[in-house]
């Protein structure tokens, strides 16, 4: 997957490593790749419905993550 996001040009941060890829794309944004095998020593192996797919936004403070996980948790898409 970093090889695809090469190929697009988009440039690759200092922070990458050989366990997670980083890339500035426009707007401030940042890509980050990290295998999900990373994550099985505190939640499991992937199971078959898992398609190696996770989404995380970071945010400023633990009161804000707390809404958000609450707004989307009633089902409601939250924007600030």
């Amino acid at each position: 997957m970093a090889s695809l996001f090469r190929d697009l040009g988009w440039p690759e941060t200092p922070e990458s490593d050989e366990h997670h890829r980083t890339f500035q794309c426009t707007n401030g944004v940042v890509l980050g790749l990290y295998a999900a095998t990373h994550y099985e020593p505190e939640f499991g192996p992937p199971t078959a419905e898992f398609r190696g797919f996770t989404l995380c936004v970071n945010l400023e403070s633990f009161d804000e993550c707390h809404r958000v996980y609450e707004t989307l948790r009633r089902g409601v898409l939250w924007f600030a």
